[in-house]
């Protein structure tokens, strides 16, 4: 006589299913304890999670870079990562660490961070002789915007040895709505390497909104115009309902009742900061304030 099977329970299988996995994870971490057994290494990170007198004790062994070098990494994406405290840590490394990895790695911390109070150190990292340190700081000075970094960011887009230092220089300085820069970017569209010309082009174009064209002609007397107000990068929501709005599909009005009543959005006060804390705005030069600068016509 046939019967049927007396199979187990979902919860019952879940419960083995997980159980299956662990026993797995004991087993790897048992077998191998040795320094090459990667698996071993990482269910023991796993489970023994790396504190901070951790991360301090391997940012202080002088011996291995690689365990600093990690140290860093774990840091900068900890919840304390874009502390005061961490990020004075992350220059402080980016200015004396004999490892151009290590330093490295510092410059991408402080990207992260985007604090313009520690932009010195990425500045002069833009000098330091390892390419790989010169390129993380110019792809940081890219979060971290600060009037001074303009002037040693378009030495760096011009003389850099390594392309990817200056193509990363060239963008960069499309944050910097100023006459010198805009003539440093038109002499890049003259540049013999075909993706700084690109990268330039990209950025003239993010500085003024429209493109005049391909051709340092066609962006000549610009820089003795008005220069744009920087537009600061929407996210992505606001960006949708923005569209939705548009099409009739959104309201920017709140309802306080169930009667209908709308009551306007709240304007910002006058001396309100609009601009996200990373951002300095440059009042500086010739250039007409921001809330008089027209928007150059687009051909």
């Amino acid at each position: 006589m046939n019967s049927k099977p007396n199979w187990p329970d979902r919860t019952t299988r879940m419960r083995c299913h997980w159980a299956t996995w662990i026993l797995l994870a004991l087993a790897a971490a048992s077998v191998g304890c040795g320094d090459d057994n990667k698996m071993a290494k990482w269910v023991r990170q796993k489970m023994h999670p790396t504190s901070a007198d951790d991360i301090q004790q391997d940012l202080t062994d002088r011996s291995d870079p690689d365990r600093r070098r990690q140290a860093i990494l774990k840091l900068s994406h900890s919840k304390t990562g874009k502390s005061d405290t961490s990020l004075q840590l992350f220059a402080e490394v980016l200015r004396r660490d004999p490892d151009a990895f290590v330093r490295s790695a510092a410059a991408t911390a402080l990207g992260k961070g985007r604090n313009p109070t520690y932009a010195d150190a990425l500045i002069e990292a833009l000098d330091d002789r390892a390419s790989v340190v010169r390129w993380d700081a110019a792809v940081a000075l890219d979060r971290v915007i600060v009037p001074q970094a303009a002037g040693p960011l378009i030495r760096t887009a011009a003389y850099d040895s390594l392309l990817d230092v200056r193509v990363s220089a060239v963008r960069a300085l499309r944050n910097y709505h100023k006459p010198d820069v805009v003539r440093a970017l038109i002499a890049r569209m003259d540049d013999p390497e075909l993706t700084v010309r690109h990268e330039a082009h990209k950025s003239l174009m993010t500085i003024f909104g429209t493109d005049f064209g391909s051709t340092p002609a066609d962006w000549d007397g610009l820089a003795d115009g008005p220069m744009p107000p920087r537009r600061t990068q929407t996210p992505w929501w606001r960006r949708w309902n923005d569209g939705a709005q548009a099409w009739g599909w959104s309201r920017t009005d709140k309802p306080t009742s169930a009667t209908g009543d709308l009551t306007p959005l709240p304007e910002p006060e006058d001396d309100q900061d609009v601009l996200p804390p990373y951002i300095v705005p440059d009042n500086t030069s010739d250039d007409i304030p921001p809330t008089t600068q027209p928007h150059p016509p687009a051909l």
